[in-house]
């Protein structure tokens, strides 16, 4: 955690001790946390913060967790631990902060999950680019759109290649660049011609992106991530993630389904080398 990342927690979780809704001061409040803790907080403390997770965020009234809806995206995510669903909020300028990899010229998004979908394009749309929406439910729009259209690059997730590789590559023979979104990869995820640039973001819908595959190791054939900008990482078999990008539905030290291992730098990128 460097020092320019950890002033941003500190500003955060300040702003939400300092909020009306009250979700992260009684969660730190019953940990015996409250701000003046921040004068002290470091990289070797932060794991005396309390975790967050996916049951507390489906139990919790939404309106105590929400620190401020402006224009932007509601998003519904299951949790399998509440057996229900839950509700959170992406302003757009959140969205906008994503960072997602673009090299071409008319994007198309496919993902299985609308909300994915949606909340892509709306990162486009905060680029000043207009995509094009895959109906993942119906592959002729898909393929009509994208032929008539002359899509160069496609976001998705690996449901959307299983589904709909073969004939995109069959109908779109200018195709540049893809880059696949999702929370997990396989070895047939980077099964794609040789002339079509690759791009692995590891995300979840709790967060958004997370880590984005090092170029060499796309290469290689051999995913390592490097975390985002904004994200910090406690690599485990359930490991914790913590976001500055998010206000509106923060997420601090939130535990996640995806195990990460750190691993020693195989390529000259500054930032922590993980795999999953």
């Amino acid at each position: 955690m460097d020092a320019e990342f950890l002033q941003k927690i500190k500003e955060l979780i300040g702003l939400v001790l300092a909020a009306k809704p009250d979700f992260y001061r009684k969660k730190y409040a019953s940990a015996g946390i409250d701000v003046t803790r921040l004068d002290t907080l470091n990289e070797s403390n932060w794991n005396s913060f309390p975790i967050l997770t996916k049951q507390e965020l489906a139990y919790a009234p939404y309106d105590s967790r929400c620190y401020g809806e402006k224009p932007g995206l509601n998003k519904l995510i299951f949790s399998n631990e509440a057996d229900q669903y839950f509700l959170i909020h992406r302003t757009l300028e959140e969205i906008r902060q994503e960072q997602l990899p673009y090299d071409g010229t008319r994007p198309m998004v496919i993902f299985e999950n609308v909300y994915e979908a949606i909340e892509r394009c709306l990162y486009f749309y905060e680029q000043n680019v207009l995509p094009l929406i895959g109906e993942f439910h119906n592959p002729a729009v898909i393929y009509a759109t994208a032929r008539q259209y002359e899509v160069d690059t496609i976001f998705m997730d690996r449901a959307a290649i299983r589904a709909f590789r073969e004939k995109l590559l069959e109908i779109l023979p200018a195709l540049k660049s893809v880059t696949v979104i999702d929370d997990t990869f396989s070895q047939e995820d980077l099964e794609w011609p040789e002339k079509i640039k690759l791009n692995f973001t590891l995300s979840i819908p709790e967060i958004g992106s997370i880590a984005h595959a090092c170029p060499e190791s796309i290469v290689q054939k051999d995913l390592i991530f490097h975390p985002a900008d904004d994200v910090y990482i406690e690599p485990s078999a359930l490991s914790i993630i913590t976001t500055t990008r998010l206000k509106a539905c923060p997420m601090l030290r939130y535990r996640s389904h995806i195990y990460f291992e750190k691993i020693s730098p195989r390529c000259l990128c500054p930032k922590a080398s993980l795999k999953i």
